[in-house]
């Protein structure tokens, strides 16, 4: 009697686990794939660029003194330098709030990458901006550079930074990724 009673417990047991693990097994049919995308501001490759093309030529000549307060210095949005990372933080903040993936781009899954140089003077006044590396597809560089004007004007320089103008290059990297 005792064997029959496991027998039956041991049956109703292993019902009840196999029932469960199929249900918690079984792929649900017809679902549509979901896909996220995500936007990265990436570091610009500065060995490609050519900066000494736009750096002051008065400052370079070796008899004169620079004056902190009448020079540029032209600086990657993605520089570990500790004078700028705040500042730059405040800058990076403020393109990703005005930055968008444009969504006919998205819809035709175009990607690229560019770079744009933009200067502010010392009280954070955008003086110009420009794409100096396309992406190739005028759609992307348009949005980077509605962005950039869209973010100014940006917070005056601290302290720790001493020019008067200061070109920064940032890369603008639109990836469509699907996470799967």
């Amino acid at each position: 009697m005792v064997m029959k009673i496991c027998l039956a417990v041991s049956l109703l047991v292993h019902t009840v686990l196999f029932l469960a693990l199929q249900r918690s097994l079984s792929m649900p049919q017809g679902l549509e794939e979901v896909r996220s995308y995500s936007i990265e501001l990436i570091r610009p490759p500065i060995e490609a660029i050519e900066i000494s093309a736009r750096t002051d030529e008065k400052n370079l000549l070796p008899n004169e003194p620079a004056d902190p307060l009448n020079d540029q210095e032209t600086v990657s949005l993605e520089t570990k330098d500790k004078k700028y990372t705040s500042f730059f933080a405040m800058i990076k903040q403020s393109l990703m709030q005005h930055w968008k993936y444009p969504p006919e781009a998205r819809s035709s899954l175009i990607e690229g990458t560019l770079t744009a140089l933009f200067s502010l003077e010392r009280d954070g006044k955008l003086i110009e901006a420009s794409i100096i590396q396309t992406s190739g597809y005028s759609i992307l560089d348009n949005e980077a550079a509605r962005a950039i004007n869209s973010a100014a004007p940006f917070p005056p320089f601290p302290e720790s930074i001493t020019v008067s103008r200061l070109n920064i290059l940032a890369t603008f990297d639109y990836r469509l990724t699907s996470k799967r």
